[in-house]
């Protein structure tokens, strides 16, 4: 069990699932305060574009079968989160309604698809007896994200502004494209 954990592909995946869930609490938390500063948005649209969000996540989470038909799950992975990252630097970086609404429909594909491909990782990479305890520890490390979350952002916040919530969150999502890039490639050397 304990070589399951501690195995280099496996930290790096719970590495990733904190920094999803650091970054995908942060974004239900704060996308209302953006919305709100930067296009007086109702609460009612606040509540459209997180449904948006949502939505364009199960559209994205449906899509993984076809998906790993084409690409390994360690490599889709890793473009999710470059797409999530770029996504939410640009509802930081351009103070437009369109980006705001496209970056919020691409944030949401690729959660949908991350979440998904997250899970059949920690699945493949733990052998039959140790299964249950990686994906154990696992949730247990996405339930810490999402604790750690609310207080990680209000200190963001508190040094930054709103803008700079999604800025960071961005350039978590990009550290984390490369933390799954690496492993990407050294899961090709180690299985050739």
């Amino acid at each position: 069990m304990l070589s399951t954990i501690k195995n280099p592909h496996m930290l790096t995946v719970n590495l990733t699932i904190l920094i999803r869930f650091l970054v995908y609490f942060g974004y239900l938390t704060y996308i209302s305060l953006i919305g709100k500063k930067m296009f007086a948005m109702s609460t009612v649209l606040v509540g459209t574009i997180i449904s948006l969000k949502s939505t364009f996540s199960l559209l994205g989470s449906s899509q993984l079968g076809r998906l790993s038909n084409y690409f390994n799950p360690i490599f889709l992975e890793a473009i999710t989160f470059l797409t999530s990252g770029i996504s939410l630097l640009l509802i930081g970086l351009v103070p437009n309604f369109y980006v705001f609404t496209i970056g919020t429909i691409f944030y949401g594909i690729s959660d949908g698809i991350l979440n998904t491909v997250q899970k059949s990782i920690v699945n493949a990479l733990a052998n039959k007896e140790s299964r249950g305890a990686a994906i154990s520890v696992s949730t247990g490390i996405g339930n810490l994200g999402k604790a750690s979350a609310p207080i990680l952002m209000a200190l963001i916040l508190s040094w930054l502004n709103v803008e700079g919530i999604f800025i960071i969150s961005g350039c978590m999502m990009i550290i984390a494209f490369f933390a799954s890039f690496i492993s990407f490639h050294k899961f090709q050397e180690h299985s050739s």
